[in-house]
């Protein structure tokens, strides 16, 4: 494994000790997934969906629906696929979890784990969530068997002392490590 970032966090010396993430499941709460594309597909044809039994995007649930703004009222289903604007970070996360894309020469850090996407935003550069949006996904993911969460949104606020960090906690407590991102904002977070 010589891809530059494996190598510049070390999970090169993982692939080398044959470690890809098989058998994991990681839930990732975020803006939703295109599971279209083609280094997430599967190795279907580019354009193709696999989502489900039989797909590396195993599973997962949206939240909120694509109107959702963060002050409106969710419209949720249980179909996590997201390709609109503003939506592409939980397909970005996604990636650089279990990507397989050997024409381009990048494979994610874990490329033979499955994911399950729980989509917490709606469309647009603006959309928001609130805590209990995050928290219900969360303890979904967890009833739904994940072997980790990860947690990619960040933003000004107190992470520590919310009720969101507090599932979190419990959740880590539980045996599933919760991992959340930070720094998104800076010295605010």
């Amino acid at each position: 494994d010589t891809f530059e970032p494996h190598v510049m966090t070390g999970v090169d010396k993982l692939h080398a000790q044959g470690y890809f993430g098989k058998g994991i499941t990681v839930g990732v709460v975020d803006t939703g997934i295109d599971y279209t594309h083609p280094a997430l597909n599967s190795g279907k044809p580019a354009g193709t969906a696999c989502f489900g039994a039989g797909c590396q995007i195993s599973g997962g649930y949206d939240f909120v629906g694509d109107n959702y703004t963060g002050s409106n009222t969710p419209q949720p289903d249980s179909n996590p696929f997201a390709n609109c604007q503003g939506s592409g970070h939980g397909t970005h996360v996604t990636g650089t979890i279990i990507a397989k894309d050997a024409g381009r020469g990048f494979t994610g850090v874990v490329p033979e784990a499955n994911v399950k996407m729980y989509r917490v935003f709606g469309c647009g550069e603006e959309a928001s969530v609130t805590d209990d949006v995050i928290i219900q996904a969360m303890t979904y993911a967890y009833f739904d068997g994940v072997d980790i969460i990860s947690l990619s949104i960040g933003g000004p606020a107190n992470w520590i002392e919310s009720p969101a960090a507090a599932t979190a906690s419990r959740i880590s407590y539980k045996g599933i490590p919760v991992y959340v991102a930070n720094g998104n904002e800076g010295s605010e977070g």
